[in-house]
This record gives structure tokens, sequence and C-alpha cells, in this order.
């Protein structure tokens, strides 16, 4: 039967990943709650006009081994306020697409609608701020399961023992037990016994006690 090989990441590694994931969950949670405060700042809206429409081609991971193609729709619009045309972008899906000339709905703030405005297809930036939160999670739960393995020294009590087991045996420079076929020696302890014409020896040199005993035939 095949040995099933099962590799764990490094406590250092562990660490680091962790870290790494914190450091994007912290860029996806500022990113989203940016583009949700700009939401809240625009609180006018109006009509757009489409002007431009782009097609573009990406893939997705579909499976394990698969990946899908799909097709969005860079859309280029143009609205106007207070007599003046600004102009703005949204990415469409297939089932959204829009047409040249065809309107959508613009929201803006007033104080600066050529810097804050957003289209009805446009996220929102709620989403990228719980799936940040569920990063940051996991990336913590990495950095302390690695710092946890650092301290105890990458490996646990249980491992210890095992890996000693599967190796073989213990070896240890005390030479604290040790067998053989001729006898068994344990802290100058010796107990040897012969099948021939019978005779026991036993000697227990810590305590000078001396155990001879031999029959003949």
């Amino acid at each position: 039967m095949a040995r099933r090989n099962s590799r764990q990441a490094s406590p250092g590694m562990t660490i680091v990943i962790g870290i790494i994931m914190i450091v994007i969950s912290v860029a996806m949670f500022t990113i989203g709650n940016s583009v949700n405060n700009m939401r809240k700042r625009c609180t006018e809206s109006t009509k757009g006009v489409v002007q431009t429409v782009r097609e573009e081609r990406r893939t997705k991971k579909s499976g394990k081994h698969r990946r899908v193609t799909y097709y969005v729709y860079v859309t280029g619009y143009e609205f106007d306020v207070n007599g003046s045309t600004y102009s703005g972008s949204s990415t469409l899906s297939q089932s959204d697409r829009l047409n040249v000339g065809a309107t959508l709905t613009v929201h803006y703030n007033s104080d600066k609608p050529a810097e804050e405005h957003y289209s009805q297809y446009d996220s929102s930036g709620t989403g990228g701020i719980f799936f940040s939160v569920f990063m940051a999670l996991f990336g913590l739960v990495f950095t302390g399961s690695g710092i946890k393995r650092k301290l105890s020294g990458g490996m646990g009590v249980r491992q210890a023992i095992v890996g000693a087991a599967m190796s073989g045996g213990f070896n240890n420079n005390n030479n604290y037990n040790s067998y053989n076929n001729n006898g068994y020696n344990n802290n100058n302890y010796n107990n040897n016994y012969s099948n021939n014409n019978y005779s026991y020896n036993n000697s227990y040199s810590s305590n000078g006690y001396n155990n001879d005993f031999n029959q003949l035939n």
C-alpha cells in the first residue's frame, strides 16, 4: 500500500501567509469603505447617455481544472449638471449590456460631480467590506497558528513521539536501556540466564547484591 506523504507549511511561512491576508483585507476594506462613503455623498441623480461600448473577454475558474470564458462591456457615458457635461464609465455584464444612445441613471455629488459619481450598474463596495472582514479573520487564524507553532518549536509532543517511534526506537546518550541475546542491562543491573547445565546469575551493583545459582546434571 502506498504511503501518503502530508506536507505542512512551516510556522514562519504560515505567519507570512496570515500577514499577507491581513494586509490584503485592510486594503480591500479601505477601498470598499471609500466607495461606500462616496455613494452616500452622491445625493443627486440625473440621466446619462451611453457614448461608447467596448467588449472585453475574460475568464474565471470553474471547478478544479476548468476555466469559463465570459464577456463584459465597458460602457462610457456622459451626463449634464447645471449646463456642464461630465463623463463616466461602468462595466456591465452581458445581461445588462446597453447600446450606444441608451440612457442610464447617474448619481453624483453636487459639490464635485466630476470626481464623485456612479451609475446604477456600479458596485456598492459593501461586498468588498464583508469579504475583507472574513479574509482578516482567516489571516488572524493563520498568524496565530504560526506563532503558536513557532513558540512550541513547530512540533507538538504527540507528533514528536510518533516520529521517534516510526524511526525505529529511541537513542539515549546515557545508554539507559539495552537488550541483546546474552542478557539485559539496565543501570548496572545484570541478569544472565543459560539453559546449559542450568546456571543463574543475578547481580545488582548499586546495592552490592549478588545472587548466583548453579545446578549441574
